[in-house]
């Protein structure tokens, strides 16, 4: 069983700058950094749950960068929350081996944006049905 604890909540720096400021959301210096495969962002609409999914290999970086998300990780033993937003962005580093799932939060839709190790692989994913994994959102 995976521990939670090496999840990681990193603060994301913010750099001012002239007409505007910037947020560096990761560099390849970064110790949780573990390689790129792909870059994408997943919306969720207000409300809506979307679960469970476990990686074999794969390390996940995760930001919201529009709205407010609730995270929940799950060991097999024992869940972790996470709740983050746009306004005050977090990096989560999600190592393999965790289940987890989100819910949409705030305003019509959130987006979250993934970092991830490892291109996509239908091979590397678990997936469970919602009701599988017993968790009151």
């Amino acid at each position: 069983m995976i521990d939670l604890e090496l999840i990681k909540i990193i603060d994301i720096k913010e750099v001012s700058a002239k007409g505007g400021s910037i947020k560096k959301f990761i560099n390849s210096n970064d110790n949780e950094f573990k390689g790129f495969g792909e870059l994408y962002i997943s919306s969720v609409e207000n409300g809506i749950i979307k679960a469970w999914k476990y990686h074999n290999e794969m390390t996940l970086n995760l930001i919201v960068v529009s709205g407010a998300v609730k995270f929940v990780f799950y060991n097999g033993k024992e869940f972790k929350e996470i709740q983050t937003a746009s306004n005050v962005p977090k990096r989560i580093v999600v190592p393999p081996r965790i289940w987890y799932g989100f819910k949409g939060e705030k305003d019509k839709s959130s987006d979250i944006l993934s970092l991830t190790n490892l291109i996509f692989n239908e091979e590397e994913i678990e997936r469970r049905n919602f009701e599988e994994i017993s968790y009151d959102w």
